[in-house]
């Protein structure tokens, strides 16, 4: 389990760096969101897999571990959809 997660943080760490790569080449954009999606699943997967330590709590940790990766991209699209609706009077 901990090579696995090692394993994923580096694919993490490799996206986060194409990502701020992204203005010198592009092309970089897209294997960077790829590898940040695909470790971000990776977590949900090894999280759900590490709650049978919890006993009697599981489900609740479970319920916890999926409400935080809900709860993240519904805050980016209100974050997106705000930035989208008032930049746009700005000069």
């Amino acid at each position: 389990m901990f090579w696995t997660r090692m394993f994923y943080c580096t694919i993490t760490t490799l996206g986060y760096v194409m990502m701020a790569l992204y203005t010198s080449n592009e092309l970089l954009l897209f294997p960077g969101l790829v590898f940040l999606a695909w470790s971000g699943l990776a977590y949900l997967v090894i999280n759900n897999v590490c709650v049978s330590i919890m006993g009697r709590f599981a489900g609740v940790s479970v319920i916890i571990f999926s409400g935080t990766f809900d709860a993240s991209s519904a805050t980016f699209l209100v974050l997106s959809k705000m930035t989208g609706t008032f930049g746009k009077g700005q000069n």
